[in-house]
Protein backbone atom coordinates (compact mmCIF):
# COMPACT_ATOMS: atom_id res chain seq x y z
CA UNK A 1 0.00 0.00 0.00
CA UNK A 2 1.87 3.59 -0.93
CA UNK A 3 0.58 5.99 1.50
CA UNK A 4 1.05 9.88 1.28
CA UNK A 5 1.09 12.52 4.08
CA UNK A 6 -2.12 12.71 5.69
CA UNK A 7 -4.52 15.21 4.68
CA UNK A 8 -5.93 17.62 7.55
CA UNK A 9 -9.23 16.50 9.04
CA UNK A 10 -10.57 19.28 10.79
CA UNK A 11 -13.06 21.00 8.43
CA UNK A 12 -14.34 24.03 7.90
CA UNK A 13 -15.44 26.73 6.10
CA UNK A 14 -13.96 29.36 7.54
CA UNK A 15 -10.55 28.46 6.76
CA UNK A 16 -7.44 31.36 5.52
CA UNK A 17 -6.34 31.71 1.91
CA UNK A 18 -2.74 30.16 3.62
CA UNK A 19 -5.06 26.99 4.18
CA UNK A 20 -6.47 26.29 1.36
CA UNK A 21 -3.27 27.06 -0.32
CA UNK A 22 -1.74 24.26 2.05
CA UNK A 23 -4.71 21.51 1.09
CA UNK A 24 -3.65 22.06 -2.64
CA UNK A 25 -0.10 20.47 -1.67
CA UNK A 26 -1.38 17.74 0.16
CA UNK A 27 -0.89 14.31 -0.79
CA UNK A 28 0.34 14.20 -4.53
CA UNK A 29 -1.23 15.00 -7.82
CA UNK A 30 -4.08 12.94 -9.25
CA UNK A 31 -3.05 11.43 -12.68
CA UNK A 32 -5.48 8.64 -13.02
CA UNK A 33 -8.62 7.33 -11.17
CA UNK A 34 -8.25 3.95 -9.57
CA UNK A 35 -9.99 1.69 -7.63
CA UNK A 36 -8.77 1.93 -4.06
CA UNK A 37 -7.59 5.50 -4.29
CA UNK A 38 -8.69 7.42 -1.17
CA UNK A 39 -9.19 11.60 -3.21
CA UNK A 40 -9.42 14.56 -1.19
CA UNK A 41 -10.98 17.14 -2.61
CA UNK A 42 -8.88 20.53 -1.93
CA UNK A 43 -11.74 23.42 -2.55
CA UNK A 44 -14.64 21.47 -0.76
CA UNK A 45 -12.30 19.78 2.08
CA UNK A 46 -13.79 16.17 2.25
CA UNK A 47 -12.18 13.24 1.62
CA UNK A 48 -13.60 9.97 -0.72
CA UNK A 49 -13.13 6.65 -1.45
CA UNK A 50 -12.74 5.39 -4.98
CA UNK A 51 -15.03 2.28 -6.02
CA UNK A 52 -15.80 0.13 -9.42
CA UNK A 53 -19.18 1.36 -10.13
CA UNK A 54 -21.66 -1.02 -8.74
CA UNK A 55 -18.91 -2.62 -6.22
CA UNK A 56 -19.26 -0.76 -3.09
CA UNK A 57 -19.93 -4.26 -1.45
CA UNK A 58 -16.49 -5.72 -3.14
CA UNK A 59 -13.19 -4.87 -1.85
CA UNK A 60 -12.30 -0.81 -3.12
CA UNK A 61 -9.07 -1.97 -4.79
CA UNK A 62 -10.18 -5.07 -6.55
CA UNK A 63 -11.82 -3.12 -9.27
CA UNK A 64 -11.19 -2.45 -12.27
CA UNK A 65 -13.11 1.06 -13.43
CA UNK A 66 -15.01 -0.81 -16.62
CA UNK A 67 -17.35 0.85 -17.23
CA UNK A 68 -15.30 4.56 -17.07
CA UNK A 69 -17.26 5.31 -14.07
CA UNK A 70 -17.06 4.85 -10.31
CA UNK A 71 -18.80 5.15 -6.95
CA UNK A 72 -17.57 8.16 -4.78
CA UNK A 73 -17.89 6.43 -0.63
CA UNK A 74 -17.67 10.16 0.99
CA UNK A 75 -15.49 9.40 4.61
CA UNK A 76 -15.89 12.69 6.69
CA UNK A 77 -19.64 12.13 7.29
CA UNK A 78 -20.03 14.81 3.82
CA UNK A 79 -23.64 12.92 3.09
CA UNK A 80 -25.61 10.91 5.24
CA UNK A 81 -26.22 8.25 2.68
CA UNK A 82 -22.31 8.67 2.18
CA UNK A 83 -22.38 7.59 -1.63
CA UNK A 84 -22.59 9.23 -4.96
CA UNK A 85 -23.13 6.67 -7.36
CA UNK A 86 -21.80 6.84 -11.07
CA UNK A 87 -19.65 9.46 -11.73
CA UNK A 88 -17.18 9.94 -14.52
CA UNK A 89 -13.56 9.58 -14.17
CA UNK A 90 -12.61 11.09 -16.64
CA UNK A 91 -14.23 14.30 -14.93
CA UNK A 92 -12.43 13.09 -11.69
CA UNK A 93 -9.01 13.10 -13.87
CA UNK A 94 -9.80 16.88 -15.44
CA UNK A 95 -10.38 17.81 -11.71
CA UNK A 96 -6.79 16.87 -10.84
CA UNK A 97 -4.93 18.17 -13.67
CA UNK A 98 -7.01 21.34 -12.25
CA UNK A 99 -5.31 20.33 -8.85
CA UNK A 100 -8.49 20.64 -7.20
CA UNK A 101 -8.82 16.78 -6.44
CA UNK A 102 -5.56 15.39 -4.82
CA UNK A 103 -4.59 11.24 -4.10
CA UNK A 104 -3.83 11.24 -0.05
CA UNK A 105 -3.86 7.33 -0.38
CA UNK A 106 -4.14 4.58 -2.79
CA UNK A 107 -4.77 0.84 -2.97
CA UNK A 108 -7.23 0.73 -0.11
CA UNK A 109 -9.08 -1.97 0.69
CA UNK A 110 -11.36 -1.48 3.37
CA UNK A 111 -14.27 1.20 4.04
CA UNK A 112 -11.76 3.39 5.89
CA UNK A 113 -13.44 6.65 7.66
CA UNK A 114 -11.59 9.44 8.44
CA UNK A 115 -10.78 10.33 12.00
CA UNK A 116 -12.47 13.78 11.57
CA UNK A 117 -16.02 14.69 11.13
CA UNK A 118 -17.81 17.50 9.88
CA UNK A 119 -19.99 18.81 11.93
CA UNK A 120 -23.78 17.36 11.83
CA UNK A 121 -25.18 20.37 10.93
CA UNK A 122 -22.85 21.00 7.90
CA UNK A 123 -23.24 17.39 6.78
CA UNK A 124 -27.84 17.50 7.05
CA UNK A 125 -26.94 20.71 5.41
CA UNK A 126 -24.55 20.20 2.38
CA UNK A 127 -25.24 16.54 1.87
CA UNK A 128 -28.60 16.94 1.44
CA UNK A 129 -28.71 17.31 -2.47
CA UNK A 130 -27.21 14.46 -4.86
CA UNK A 131 -26.53 16.51 -8.63
CA UNK A 132 -26.92 13.95 -11.21
CA UNK A 133 -25.72 14.23 -14.47
CA UNK A 134 -27.47 17.03 -17.27
CA UNK A 135 -30.30 15.58 -19.73
CA UNK A 136 -30.97 16.73 -22.95
CA UNK A 137 -33.15 19.70 -22.29
CA UNK A 138 -36.27 19.09 -23.20
CA UNK A 139 -36.33 16.63 -20.67
CA UNK A 140 -35.39 19.26 -17.85
CA UNK A 141 -37.90 20.88 -15.72
CA UNK A 142 -37.05 24.79 -15.15
CA UNK A 143 -38.37 25.53 -11.83
CA UNK A 144 -38.04 28.12 -9.04
CA UNK A 145 -36.93 27.06 -5.69
CA UNK A 146 -37.31 29.24 -2.28
CA UNK A 147 -34.46 26.76 -0.66
CA UNK A 148 -31.18 27.98 0.00
CA UNK A 149 -29.98 24.98 1.73
CA UNK A 150 -30.64 23.28 -1.97
CA UNK A 151 -28.69 25.67 -3.76
CA UNK A 152 -26.00 25.52 -1.83
CA UNK A 153 -25.75 21.85 -1.25
CA UNK A 154 -25.68 21.93 -5.47
CA UNK A 155 -22.78 24.18 -5.21
CA UNK A 156 -20.86 22.87 -2.25
CA UNK A 157 -21.05 19.28 -4.02
CA UNK A 158 -17.30 18.20 -4.66
CA UNK A 159 -18.07 16.70 -7.90
CA UNK A 160 -19.87 20.04 -9.62
CA UNK A 161 -16.50 22.27 -7.79
CA UNK A 162 -17.82 25.78 -8.25
CA UNK A 163 -15.12 27.79 -7.08
CA UNK A 164 -17.38 30.11 -4.90
CA UNK A 165 -19.17 30.25 -1.96
CA UNK A 166 -22.61 29.50 -1.20
CA UNK A 167 -25.07 31.98 -1.66
CA UNK A 168 -26.43 34.20 1.48
CA UNK A 169 -28.87 36.39 -0.56
CA UNK A 170 -30.73 36.09 -3.92
CA UNK A 171 -33.94 37.43 -5.72
CA UNK A 172 -34.57 34.23 -6.89
CA UNK A 173 -33.02 30.87 -7.30
CA UNK A 174 -33.23 28.36 -10.00
CA UNK A 175 -32.81 24.34 -10.71
CA UNK A 176 -32.79 22.46 -13.98
CA UNK A 177 -34.74 19.58 -12.64
CA UNK A 178 -34.35 16.04 -14.16
CA UNK A 179 -37.48 13.73 -14.30
CA UNK A 180 -36.19 11.53 -11.17
CA UNK A 181 -36.28 15.03 -9.40
CA UNK A 182 -32.46 15.55 -8.84
CA UNK A 183 -31.16 18.68 -9.89
CA UNK A 184 -28.59 18.71 -12.66
CA UNK A 185 -27.83 22.76 -12.62
CA UNK A 186 -28.52 25.72 -10.49
CA UNK A 187 -29.01 29.57 -11.49
CA UNK A 188 -29.54 32.20 -8.78
CA UNK A 189 -30.39 36.17 -9.61
CA UNK A 190 -29.23 38.77 -7.26
CA UNK A 191 -29.68 42.68 -7.11
CA UNK A 192 -26.34 43.80 -8.03
CA UNK A 193 -24.15 44.32 -5.64
CA UNK A 194 -21.79 46.99 -7.30
CA UNK A 195 -23.34 50.10 -6.12
CA UNK A 196 -23.61 52.40 -9.39
CA UNK A 197 -25.29 48.87 -11.08
CA UNK A 198 -28.03 49.10 -8.78
CA UNK A 199 -31.12 50.86 -9.88
CA UNK A 200 -34.07 48.43 -9.94
CA UNK A 201 -33.80 48.22 -13.03
CA UNK A 202 -31.41 45.70 -13.72
CA UNK A 203 -30.50 42.34 -11.69
CA UNK A 204 -27.37 39.93 -11.99
CA UNK A 205 -27.03 36.17 -12.43
CA UNK A 206 -24.67 35.90 -9.33
CA UNK A 207 -24.09 32.04 -9.08
CA UNK A 208 -24.49 29.39 -12.28
CA UNK A 209 -23.10 26.07 -11.72
CA UNK A 210 -23.98 22.62 -13.66
CA UNK A 211 -23.18 18.79 -13.24
CA UNK A 212 -19.58 18.38 -14.74
CA UNK A 213 -21.20 15.37 -17.11
CA UNK A 214 -23.77 14.99 -19.75
CA UNK A 215 -25.85 11.84 -20.08
CA UNK A 216 -25.52 10.42 -23.22
CA UNK A 217 -22.39 11.92 -23.50
CA UNK A 218 -23.46 14.16 -26.09
CA UNK A 219 -23.68 18.11 -26.37
CA UNK A 220 -25.87 19.88 -24.08
CA UNK A 221 -26.96 23.63 -24.13
CA UNK A 222 -28.11 23.54 -19.84
CA UNK A 223 -26.70 26.91 -19.54
CA UNK A 224 -27.86 28.55 -22.42
CA UNK A 225 -31.33 26.93 -22.11
CA UNK A 226 -31.50 28.35 -17.92
CA UNK A 227 -30.20 31.64 -19.07
CA UNK A 228 -33.10 32.70 -21.59
CA UNK A 229 -35.51 31.55 -19.43
CA UNK A 230 -34.11 33.23 -16.04
CA UNK A 231 -34.42 36.40 -18.69
CA UNK A 232 -38.00 35.91 -19.38
CA UNK A 233 -38.59 35.42 -15.37
CA UNK A 234 -37.09 38.52 -14.97
CA UNK A 235 -38.33 41.01 -17.75
CA UNK A 236 -41.73 39.57 -16.73
CA UNK A 237 -40.73 40.75 -13.39
CA UNK A 238 -40.65 43.93 -15.02
CA UNK A 239 -36.68 44.41 -15.14
CA UNK A 240 -34.74 45.38 -18.08
CA UNK A 241 -31.45 44.53 -17.57
CA UNK A 242 -29.47 41.24 -17.07
CA UNK A 243 -26.17 41.46 -15.92
CA UNK A 244 -23.38 39.25 -15.02
CA UNK A 245 -19.54 38.65 -14.26
CA UNK A 246 -17.22 36.26 -15.88
CA UNK A 247 -13.55 35.43 -15.24
CA UNK A 248 -13.58 32.76 -11.85
CA UNK A 249 -11.69 29.23 -12.59
CA UNK A 250 -10.98 29.87 -16.45
CA UNK A 251 -14.62 30.77 -16.76
CA UNK A 252 -14.38 33.33 -19.67
CA UNK A 253 -18.06 33.79 -20.60
CA UNK A 254 -18.57 31.75 -22.96
CA UNK A 255 -22.46 30.43 -22.22
CA UNK A 256 -22.74 34.41 -21.66
CA UNK A 257 -22.39 34.73 -25.64
CA UNK A 258 -24.14 32.29 -25.99
CA UNK A 259 -27.37 33.18 -24.91
CA UNK A 260 -27.49 36.80 -26.20
CA UNK A 261 -25.45 38.61 -23.75
CA UNK A 262 -22.86 41.01 -25.14
CA UNK A 263 -19.29 42.42 -23.31
CA UNK A 264 -19.85 45.15 -21.71
CA UNK A 265 -16.42 45.65 -20.47
CA UNK A 266 -13.91 44.93 -17.80
CA UNK A 267 -14.42 45.05 -13.85
CA UNK A 268 -11.63 45.72 -12.01
CA UNK A 269 -11.62 43.55 -8.26
CA UNK A 270 -9.07 42.97 -5.71
CA UNK A 271 -10.02 39.48 -6.35
CA UNK A 272 -10.23 38.87 -2.21
CA UNK A 273 -13.31 38.61 -0.22
CA UNK A 274 -11.87 38.62 3.45
CA UNK A 275 -13.79 39.09 6.69
CA UNK A 276 -12.57 38.18 10.09
CA UNK A 277 -10.04 35.69 8.14
CA UNK A 278 -12.50 34.44 6.09
CA UNK A 279 -11.62 33.89 2.16
CA UNK A 280 -14.47 32.78 0.26
CA UNK A 281 -12.32 33.09 -3.15
CA UNK A 282 -9.51 34.02 -5.19
CA UNK A 283 -9.82 35.10 -8.65
CA UNK A 284 -8.72 37.03 -11.27
CA UNK A 285 -8.34 40.90 -10.47
CA UNK A 286 -9.51 41.93 -13.99
CA UNK A 287 -13.58 40.10 -14.50
CA UNK A 288 -15.62 40.26 -17.80
CA UNK A 289 -19.01 41.87 -17.46
CA UNK A 290 -21.75 40.69 -19.42
CA UNK A 291 -25.24 42.58 -20.21
CA UNK A 292 -28.09 41.21 -22.08
CA UNK A 293 -31.17 44.18 -22.83
CA UNK A 294 -34.89 42.37 -22.06
CA UNK A 295 -38.18 43.50 -22.61
CA UNK A 296 -41.79 41.73 -21.78
CA UNK A 297 -42.93 42.63 -25.18
CA UNK A 298 -40.34 41.27 -27.42
CA UNK A 299 -39.34 45.36 -28.37
CA UNK A 300 -42.77 46.57 -28.93
CA UNK A 301 -42.86 48.28 -26.08
CA UNK A 302 -41.12 51.58 -25.54
CA UNK A 303 -41.77 53.47 -21.87
CA UNK A 304 -38.58 55.61 -20.88
CA UNK A 305 -39.26 55.24 -17.33
CA UNK A 306 -38.96 52.08 -15.37
CA UNK A 307 -41.27 49.35 -15.72
CA UNK A 308 -41.32 48.41 -12.34
CA UNK A 309 -43.41 50.88 -9.33
CA UNK A 310 -40.19 49.90 -7.14
CA UNK A 311 -37.77 51.62 -9.76
CA UNK A 312 -40.61 54.78 -10.13
CA UNK A 313 -40.67 55.02 -6.37
CA UNK A 314 -36.81 55.73 -6.35
CA UNK A 315 -37.09 58.10 -9.39
CA UNK A 316 -39.31 59.91 -7.74
CA UNK A 317 -37.33 60.95 -5.30
CA UNK A 318 -35.04 64.34 -5.17
CA UNK A 319 -31.63 62.74 -4.53
CA UNK A 320 -32.26 60.26 -7.29
CA UNK A 321 -32.81 62.77 -9.97
CA UNK A 322 -36.07 63.54 -10.14
CA UNK A 323 -37.34 60.63 -12.89
CA UNK A 324 -40.32 61.18 -14.28
CA UNK A 325 -43.51 59.65 -13.19
CA UNK A 326 -45.32 57.43 -15.84
CA UNK A 327 -48.88 59.57 -14.60
CA UNK A 328 -46.75 62.57 -15.89
CA UNK A 329 -47.63 61.45 -19.53
CA UNK A 330 -49.54 63.33 -21.59
CA UNK A 331 -52.43 61.99 -24.73
CA UNK A 332 -52.10 58.17 -24.92
CA UNK A 333 -52.64 55.94 -27.85
CA UNK A 334 -55.26 53.67 -28.74
CA UNK A 335 -55.78 51.43 -26.33
CA UNK A 336 -55.02 48.26 -28.23
CA UNK A 337 -53.22 45.21 -27.31
CA UNK A 338 -50.50 46.24 -30.12
CA UNK A 339 -49.32 49.36 -28.38
CA UNK A 340 -48.98 47.55 -24.76
CA UNK A 341 -46.23 47.47 -22.64
CA UNK A 342 -45.38 45.19 -19.55
CA UNK A 343 -45.04 46.88 -16.63
CA UNK A 344 -45.24 45.61 -12.71
CA UNK A 345 -47.60 48.15 -10.53
CA UNK A 346 -46.54 46.54 -6.78
CA UNK A 347 -44.11 47.53 -4.62
CA UNK A 348 -42.05 43.98 -4.24
CA UNK A 349 -38.56 45.34 -2.10
CA UNK A 350 -38.52 44.73 1.43
CA UNK A 351 -38.18 48.58 1.90
CA UNK A 352 -41.34 48.93 0.18
CA UNK A 353 -43.96 46.22 1.29
CA UNK A 354 -42.78 45.65 4.94
CA UNK A 355 -43.04 49.42 5.89
CA UNK A 356 -45.72 50.29 7.91
CA UNK A 357 -46.11 53.73 6.39
CA UNK A 358 -48.23 53.49 3.58
CA UNK A 359 -48.39 57.05 2.73
CA UNK A 360 -44.46 57.01 1.81
CA UNK A 361 -44.27 53.06 0.87
CA UNK A 362 -47.37 52.05 -0.96
CA UNK A 363 -48.18 48.75 -1.97
CA UNK A 364 -49.66 49.33 -5.20
CA UNK A 365 -49.38 52.27 -7.64
CA UNK A 366 -51.61 55.33 -7.82
CA UNK A 367 -52.05 53.95 -10.82
CA UNK A 368 -53.73 50.75 -10.22
CA UNK A 369 -55.75 52.46 -7.51
CA UNK A 370 -57.56 54.35 -9.91
CA UNK A 371 -58.77 50.96 -12.03
CA UNK A 372 -59.10 49.52 -8.21
CA UNK A 373 -63.22 51.30 -7.90
CA UNK A 374 -64.75 48.12 -5.93
CA UNK A 375 -61.51 48.34 -3.54
CA UNK A 376 -60.05 45.16 -4.17
CA UNK A 377 -56.86 46.14 -3.28
CA UNK A 378 -57.44 46.59 0.35
CA UNK A 379 -57.53 43.01 1.68
CA UNK A 380 -54.18 42.48 -0.24
CA UNK A 381 -52.65 45.36 1.17
CA UNK A 382 -53.32 44.94 4.57
CA UNK A 383 -51.25 41.73 3.69
CA UNK A 384 -48.33 43.48 2.62
CA UNK A 385 -44.99 41.55 3.82
CA UNK A 386 -46.62 38.43 4.30
CA UNK A 387 -48.89 37.33 0.81
CA UNK A 388 -46.68 37.37 -2.27
CA UNK A 389 -48.89 39.40 -5.12
CA UNK A 390 -47.68 40.80 -8.53
CA UNK A 391 -49.83 43.28 -10.49
CA UNK A 392 -49.25 43.23 -14.00
CA UNK A 393 -50.03 45.84 -16.08
CA UNK A 394 -51.30 47.27 -19.20
CA UNK A 395 -49.38 50.17 -20.19
CA UNK A 396 -50.00 52.13 -23.16
CA UNK A 397 -48.04 55.43 -23.48
CA UNK A 398 -48.31 56.40 -19.65
CA UNK A 399 -52.08 54.99 -19.50
CA UNK A 400 -52.94 52.26 -16.88
CA UNK A 401 -55.07 50.39 -19.27
CA UNK A 402 -55.66 47.50 -17.55
CA UNK A 403 -54.01 45.06 -14.93
CA UNK A 404 -54.11 41.67 -13.41
CA UNK A 405 -53.56 41.08 -9.67
CA UNK A 406 -51.65 37.68 -8.73
CA UNK A 407 -51.19 36.04 -5.29
CA UNK A 408 -50.24 32.79 -3.99
CA UNK A 409 -48.18 30.35 -1.38
CA UNK A 410 -45.20 29.43 -3.21
CA UNK A 411 -44.50 27.45 -0.20
CA UNK A 412 -47.58 25.37 -0.10
CA UNK A 413 -47.60 21.84 -1.03
CA UNK A 414 -48.90 22.12 -4.01
CA UNK A 415 -48.42 25.87 -5.06
CA UNK A 416 -51.09 27.92 -6.74
CA UNK A 417 -51.14 30.76 -7.97
CA UNK A 418 -54.35 32.37 -8.27
CA UNK A 419 -56.06 35.93 -10.32
CA UNK A 420 -57.80 37.91 -7.29
CA UNK A 421 -58.73 40.69 -9.57
CA UNK A 422 -58.95 42.33 -12.70
CA UNK A 423 -59.11 45.71 -13.29
CA UNK A 424 -59.28 47.45 -16.53
CA UNK A 425 -60.80 51.35 -17.87
CA UNK A 426 -62.80 51.34 -21.53
CA UNK A 427 -60.87 50.06 -24.26
CA UNK A 428 -61.32 48.92 -28.16
CA UNK A 429 -60.54 45.19 -27.19
CA UNK A 430 -61.66 44.02 -23.63
CA UNK A 431 -61.48 41.09 -24.68
CA UNK A 432 -57.94 40.98 -25.93
CA UNK A 433 -56.53 43.53 -23.48
CA UNK A 434 -57.69 40.57 -20.63
CA UNK A 435 -56.14 37.77 -23.10
CA UNK A 436 -53.10 40.01 -23.16
CA UNK A 437 -52.44 40.34 -19.44
CA UNK A 438 -53.85 36.82 -18.57
CA UNK A 439 -51.06 35.16 -21.17
CA UNK A 440 -48.44 36.64 -19.14
CA UNK A 441 -49.65 36.25 -16.02
CA UNK A 442 -49.94 32.85 -16.20
CA UNK A 443 -46.30 32.35 -18.35
CA UNK A 444 -44.67 34.33 -14.85
CA UNK A 445 -46.17 32.03 -12.45
CA UNK A 446 -45.11 29.05 -14.72
CA UNK A 447 -41.57 30.51 -14.01
CA UNK A 448 -42.00 31.88 -10.61
CA UNK A 449 -42.67 27.85 -9.28
CA UNK A 450 -46.20 27.74 -9.12
CA UNK A 451 -47.83 24.24 -10.75
CA UNK A 452 -51.33 26.48 -11.77
CA UNK A 453 -52.49 29.89 -12.43
CA UNK A 454 -56.27 29.65 -11.44
CA UNK A 455 -58.65 32.42 -12.41
CA UNK A 456 -62.14 32.24 -10.27
CA UNK A 457 -65.56 32.87 -11.48
CA UNK A 458 -66.58 36.25 -11.37
CA UNK A 459 -63.53 38.00 -12.29
CA UNK A 460 -64.52 39.73 -14.87
CA UNK A 461 -67.69 41.04 -13.82
CA UNK A 462 -66.50 44.62 -12.57
CA UNK A 463 -66.06 44.65 -16.56
CA UNK A 464 -69.27 44.48 -18.44
CA UNK A 465 -67.33 44.47 -21.47
CA UNK A 466 -64.81 41.02 -20.24
CA UNK A 467 -66.59 37.38 -21.75
CA UNK A 468 -65.99 35.72 -18.44
CA UNK A 469 -64.81 32.66 -20.77
CA UNK A 470 -61.68 34.94 -21.95
CA UNK A 471 -59.17 32.52 -20.10
CA UNK A 472 -60.22 29.63 -22.60
CA UNK A 473 -59.16 31.96 -25.24
CA UNK A 474 -55.74 31.63 -23.69
CA UNK A 475 -55.73 27.66 -23.16
CA UNK A 476 -56.87 27.64 -19.65
CA UNK A 477 -59.42 24.79 -19.21
CA UNK A 478 -62.16 24.68 -16.94
CA UNK A 479 -61.93 24.05 -12.83
CA UNK A 480 -63.51 20.35 -13.13
CA UNK A 481 -64.08 20.64 -8.89
CA UNK A 482 -66.10 23.70 -9.49
CA UNK A 483 -69.47 22.83 -7.56
CA UNK A 484 -72.85 22.00 -9.57
CA UNK A 485 -74.70 25.19 -9.94
CA UNK A 486 -71.24 27.45 -9.55
CA UNK A 487 -69.96 29.58 -12.58
CA UNK A 488 -66.90 27.85 -13.48
CA UNK A 489 -63.70 28.80 -12.90
CA UNK A 490 -59.91 27.98 -15.11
Amino acid sequence: MARSEASPTTLTDDRTQDAVNAAAAVGAPLRHVSAGDVLYFVRKDVHALVFEAGSLDAPANEGDLYPETVDLKWLDGYRMESVDRGISADVLARMGEQNTVRVVDSDVAENKRATGRRRPEWSARDGSVVPAPRTRVDTLRFTRTRSRDRVNAFLKSPVVDHKQDRIQKARAMFTAERPDGRPAAVLTVSSPTARNAFDRRTVEISRYASHPETEGHGTNNTATWMLSRACRWAALEGYERVRTLAGTAGNDGGIYRAANFRFDGVADTDGNHDREGRSNHNHDKRLKRFVREIDADGGSGELGVPRRFDARLAGNTATDGGMTSLSEFGESAALTPANMALTREEASDTKFTRSGDSDQYAAFSPRVRDLDTDDKLAGLEAARGKLPAAVFGADVDGTLAAAVVVSGDPDAAVPVATVDAYLARETEYPDATARWLLSRAREWANLDGYQSLRVPHGTFDSVEAVNPTVPKGVGFEADTTAKPGHRAAF
